[in-house]
């Protein structure tokens, strides 16, 4: 727990003084392991820690106060296990002996919980390939090294008889290409009657069809109409001809 800034008079809403006789010299004075503190930083938290406790010394003579009841043994044991903590930090020696062994129990109880991890990852003695990964990430959460999480895998695996299941790659076939949908009935122009097309006719467009039916009715009424034209042109000949001979002989 980091040292607020300024520390709160009531110790009611400050939980920090109750760590001054941890065995963690860092938690006493509020700092971390992790975030290796600086010895000033050390000396600052260690000044601040005591001043705050002296503030509380005329509280021993009230007995029947809730904050002297609360606060108990700290009001004596507090000054000693706080400049103990800063003596022993500031020690380059005795810090990194101290660091060595709070990394030892650190590892220790996280390595627990991996292990709890781990028993749940082993269903039916097999540990599959992504469960180890999962497990991995865990205990890099943890602060636990990959070194010493394998060495807790395989010591487990080979307790239980455990065996790792590797991955399995599947390989999709391919999807077969969708049938073509069934031609629409195509409606005619008129009454929207079905068009049957020619043979040989069709895939080609109904419109295009239609409008070549079209130029073909227009075609074979054309031809019909000059055949007529044709036909009353020659009749109109043959009368007139016809009068033209008779006038030569009535003439005559």
């Amino acid at each position: 727990m980091a040292l607020p800034n300024p520390i709160p008079d009531n110790p009611i809403r400050w939980d920090g003084w109750k760590n001054y006789n941890s065995d963690d010299l860092y938690s006493r004075l509020c700092l971390s392991y992790d975030s290796n503190p600086s010895p000033d930083q050390i000396e600052e938290n260690c000044r601040q820690l005591l001043i705050w406790w002296q503030k509380k010394l005329p509280l021993k003579n009230q007995p029947s106060n809730p904050v002297s009841q609360l606060l108990r043994a700290g009001l004596d044991e507090a000054p000693a296990y706080l400049a103990e903590a800063r003596t022993k930090l500031l020690d380059p020696q005795t810090r990194a002996d101290f660091d060595v062994l709070l990394h030892s129990q650190i590892v220790k109880e996280a390595m627990g919980e991996f292990r709890k991890l781990l028993s749940f990852a082993l269903g039916e003695n097999k540990l599959r390939e992504e469960d180890e990964n999962r497990l991995y990430e865990r205990g890099r959460g943890l602060g636990l090294t990959r070194h010493d999480m394998q060495a807790a895998v395989d010591a487990e695996l080979v307790r239980l008889g455990a065996e790792r299941v590797t991955a399995t790659m599947f390989v999709a076939a391919p999807t077969p290409a969708p049938a073509p949908p069934p031609a629409a009935p195509t409606a005619g122009a008129a009454g929207g009657v079905a068009m049957v097309m020619p043979p040989g006719m069709e895939g080609n467009d109904p419109f295009s069809e239609f409008r070549r039916m079209l130029r073909l009715s227009s075609d074979l009424t054309y031809g019909s109409g000059l055949r007529r034209t044709r036909s009353g042109r020659n009749t109109r000949r043959r009368k007139t001809c016809g009068r033209f001979g008779r006038r030569g002989k009535n003439s005559e």
